[in-house]
C-alpha cells in the first residue's frame, strides 16, 4: 500500500467479509464542472440481503444533472450477482462487472435506453480521511447502524465524461467520495455537499437524520461541517448533533448551529424538477426512496472569529432527501 496515500486506501476497503447477510456498502463520488454546470453522481455498490430475501448483488448507478434543462438528467443502474463482482483489499479495489473504482480513480461505462454515460477520471487523495463521528469508537460499535467517512475530501477529478454523443471534460473539478456500510439506513436522512463556493476557497456538509432504536425513532440529530480560512470547523459532538436544528421540507433544507467559535444559519433548495428519484432498499427488504440532485443552491451565514460573512454556491450544491414515503412529485429513475 502506497504511504502516501495509506488512509484513502484503508478507509475504502471493503467492509463487508464475503459472506455476512443483512449488509449493505456503497461507494459514491461526485462532481460538478465549473465550465458547463453540469454535474455527475456515480455509485459503486453492494448488498447482501438478510436470509431468505434473496441473493447478494453489487450495482453501478450513474446519474447526469444538467442545471439549465432537467428534463435533460440521464439516469442508469446495472445489477449483476455478487459473483461478477471483485473486491481487492491490498490495493484497494472495487470491480462491479467492468466498471473499477480505486482509492484514486473511477472508469466505464453504462447504457440504458435512454442513453449511455462513461467515465475516465481520477484525483489525487488527501493524506487524511474525512470522518462524520466525534468518536472513532461510534465505527465499531453496533449503532448507528449505518457507518459513514469520506476517503476523498475536497479533491479535484480530471479526465473525461461522455455523455451520450458528447464528451465533457474535466479540468479539476470540486467534488468528493465517500464510503458508506452498514445493517440498516437511518429511518430518514437529510444530506448535502459543496465545494463550489462563489469567490470563496470552502467546503460545507450537512447532515440531519432520524435513527431507529428498536421500535424508537430519534429526534433529528444535525452535524454541520464548514471548512474556512484552511481548517475544518466540526459541530459534530453529541450534544451539538441533539440540540442544532433542521427543518426539511422537500425541495427545501434549513439549518442552524453553534459551535468550535461559529454560528451558522444557513438554507439549501433546489427546484422540484431538479431532483432526481431513486429507490434504496434495507437489507431486511425495507425500501426507501431519495431524492437527489447535484444542482442546489446554498446559503450560509457565518459568524465568528470577530467577522460575519455569507458564503453562497449557486447550482453547485448536492442536497439529498430520503425517505420512507414516496414524493407523487418526483418521478422515480432508478
Amino acid at each position: 500500500m502506497n504511504t502516501t496515500h495509506r488512509a484513502t486506501e484503508r478507509d475504502n476497503v471493503t467492509v463487508w467479509d464475503g459472506s455476512r447477510r443483512g449488509w449493505y456498502e456503497v461507494y459514491y463520488l461526485k462532481f460538478n464542472v465549473r465550465e458547463t454546470g453540469e454535474a455527475f453522481w456515480i455509485r459503486y455498490t453492494l448488498l447482501s440481503p438478510a436470509a431468505g430475501r434473496g441473493n447478494p448483488v453489487a450495482e453501478l448507478w450513474a446519474i447526469a444533472f444538467d442545471p439549465r434543462e432537467s428534463s435533460r438528467n440521464l439516469a442508469l443502474k446495472r445489477t449483476v450477482s455478487i459473483a461478477e463482482a471483485r473486491i481487492e483489499r491490498e490495493p484497494f479495489g472495487f470491480r462491479v462487472g467492468d466498471a473499477q473504482l480505486r482509492h484514486d480513480a473511477a472508469t466505464r461505462a453504462l447504457v440504458g435506453r435512454d442513453g449511455k454515460l462513461a467515465w475516465d477520471l481520477a484525483w489525487d487523495p488527501p493524506a487524511e480521511t474525512f470522518k462524520h463521528f466525534p468518536h472513532e469508537a461510534m465505527y465499531r460499535m453496533a449503532l448507528p447502524k449505518t457507518k459513514v467517512l469520506v476517503p476523498n475530501q475536497d479533491v479535484s477529478f480530471r479526465g473525461t465524461v461522455r455523455w451520450n454523443d458528447r464528451v465533457v471534460e474535466c479540468r479539476d473539478e470540486p467534488g468528493q467520495q465517500t464510503h458508506i456500510w452498514g445493517t440498516k439506513h437511518a429511518d430518514r436522512w437529510v444530506w448535502g455537499h459543496g465545494n463550489a463556493f462563489e469567490g470563496v476557497d470552502a467546503s460545507f456538509e450537512c447532515l440531519s437524520a432520524r435513527i431507529r432504536i428498536g421500535p424508537l425513532v430519534t429526534p433529528d440529530l444535525v452535524l454541520l461541517f464548514l471548512r474556512r480560512g484552511g481548517r475544518w470547523h466540526r459541530l459534530n459532538s453529541l450534544w451539538q448533533a441533539v440540540t442544532q436544528k433542521a427543518e426539511a421540507e422537500l425541495p427545501v433544507f434549513r439549518f442552524r448551529g453553534e459551535g468550535d467559535g461559529l454560528r451558522l444559519r444557513g438554507e439549501a433548495s433546489a427546484r422540484v424538477g431538479d431532483f432526481v428519484g431513486v429507490e434504496y432498499t434495507d437489507p431486511d427488504g425495507d425500501h426507501l426512496w431519495c431524492y437527489n440532485t447535484k444542482v442546489a443552491d446554498l446559503r450560509i451565514d457565518v459568524d465568528g472569529d470577530g467577522r460575519s460573512e455569507t458564503l453562497q454556491a449557486r447550482r453547485t450544491f448536492a442536497l439529498e432527501f430520503v425517505q420512507r414515503v414516496k414524493d407523487g412529485r418526483i418521478p422515480l429513475r432508478i
